[in-house]
């Protein structure tokens, strides 16, 4: 296809490169992804190993496919709709879309004053049609013309819609977002095809208290574990909170944001399935540097209870395994985030011990076993490849970003505790990151 400059921009052909990439910007910022893809392309013909070019044609093509597929699951979502025959199941269906949009727009309303009113109007509509579905019997048609008049003609879709456009107006006109544009995105310190990113979320009810990177550079056959402290703010939210209030691909988005690594893949496990984990495996063994004394750990019933473990070698099942992982009063984030680091090297040194990627039977009943309790894009054949492939890749720990490094601790405008980077911006981490991964 070729370039067609868009009005405004004639002078293309005439234009030096600075100033190419200036109109590529500007596109950007009024959302002609299309437009700017078009010109990425012409540039790179030109100049193709343009870093900055390169940068904002993968910022855009994300843009793009982030677009495409709302569309596909709008067009899936109302398939499934029309061809529903259940009028109890529907209604059970919407009902339960409905919880997750009271919350969704809850969230939204803290954070865009503009919209309060039009949000919780829309919503109190939608509350109205989710109560007359019971009395709706005669045929699906007859439901569906009920929650289009929910938001006159628009229904649950107008209000995902209401809700996505919100979602991108808070990450658009993001002050940090902004910052990173402008002083951290000149060049990409590490190639997309360089390494292969899995992001690992450890989640306590809502919250992704467990945030961890695992970069895997097939050329020099490492694996580098990154821990992200649960604190730190990003787009004016601590990290731990894109998960659940926005779905995985925001979360992808701000871990490429902080490390300048995009995770190809993810898995959120919750403390259900760790526990599982390590005693399908029949425990796991741990070296404890330091020993633990957590007189405050979480018990039953919002009580206390006592976890101590001394130094030392030790023999872990599932439960001591998650409680090593989790405590934190005798000791600090950082440190638990290490300590996760080690759980995982002494998974995958278990695995090795007991031979299981010769056997993939028991393999195959791991996954299989622990799969309704994890989320994930990792299919079982992708799982078996993994292990097997990077199998003798040594795993690099002890890379934690911290108020020891390159954040700084203080106190938002509503009080919390959170973590900021030194530099204002994350370009320090991206180096950082870019060194880990690379050497």
């Amino acid at each position: 296809m070729e370039w067609n400059p868009p009005p405004g921009t004639e002078g293309w052909n005439i234009l030096s490169s600075e100033e190419r990439l200036q109109v590529l910007h500007d596109l950007y910022d009024h959302h002609d992804y299309a437009a700017v893809l078009r010109g990425c392309k012409d540039v790179l013909k030109q100049d193709p190993k343009n870093k900055s070019a390169k940068k904002i044609k993968k910022m855009a093509r994300l843009k793009v496919l982030n677009t495409d597929m709302r569309v596909a699951m709008t067009t899936l979502t109302l398939a499934l709709f029309v061809m529903t025959a259940g009028v109890t199941f529907m209604g059970k269906k919407v009902v339960g879309e409905m919880q997750v949009k009271d919350f969704q727009v809850n969230s939204l309303i803290e954070e865009i004053g503009d919209l309060r009113t039009e949000n919780l109007l829309l919503y109190q509509k939608f509350t109205g049609g989710a109560e007359a579905l019971d009395m709706v019997a005669e045929s699906v048609l007859e439901l569906e013309e009920k929650v289009r008049e929910v938001d006159d003609g628009e229904g649950v879709f107008g209000l995902q819609a209401k809700l996505n456009d919100a979602q991108d107006k808070i990450l658009l006109q993001s002050e940090a977002m902004e910052s990173l544009f402008e002083a951290g995105t000149e060049q990409i310190l590490v190639a997309e095809d360089e390494t292969l990113d899995i992001l690992i979320l450890g989640t306590h009810g809502r919250l992704t208290d467990t945030i961890m990177l695992a970069s895997v550079n097939p050329e020099l056959e490492t694996v580098s574990l990154l821990s992200i402290p649960r604190d730190l703010a990003v787009n004016g939210r601590r990290i731990n909170e894109f998960y659940y209030r926005y779905g995985i691909d925001a979360m992808k988005n701000q871990i490429y944001t902080i490390t300048g690594l995009y995770p190809e893949q993810y898995a959120v496990i919750d403390l259900a399935a760790f526990e599982e984990i390590v005693n399908i495996l029949g425990g796991i063994d741990v070296y404890v540097e330091k020993g633990l004394n957590d007189t405050r750990y979480p018990g039953p019933n919002f009580t206390y209870e006592t976890f101590y473990v001394e130094a030392g070698h030790h023999h872990f099942d599932g439960v001591t395994a998650l409680k090593y992982a989790r405590s934190r009063k005798s000791t600090n984030d950082f440190d638990r985030a290490a300590r996760q680091q080690q759980i995982v090297e002494a998974v995958r040194t278990r695995i090795e011990d007991l031979n299981l990627l010769e056997n993939s039977e028991e393999l195959i009943q791991i996954f299989n076993t622990v799969q309704q309790s994890i989320d994930t894009d990792i299919d079982l054949l992708s799982f078996l490849t993994y292990l097997k492939q990077y199998r003798s890749y040594p795993i690099e720990q002890g890379h934690v970003l911290s108020s020891g490094n390159f954040l700084y601790s203080t106190i938002n405008v509503s009080g919390a505790y959170i973590l900021l980077p030194n530099a204002g911006d994350y370009s320090e981490i991206w180096g950082y990151v870019a060194g880990i991964v690379k050497s």
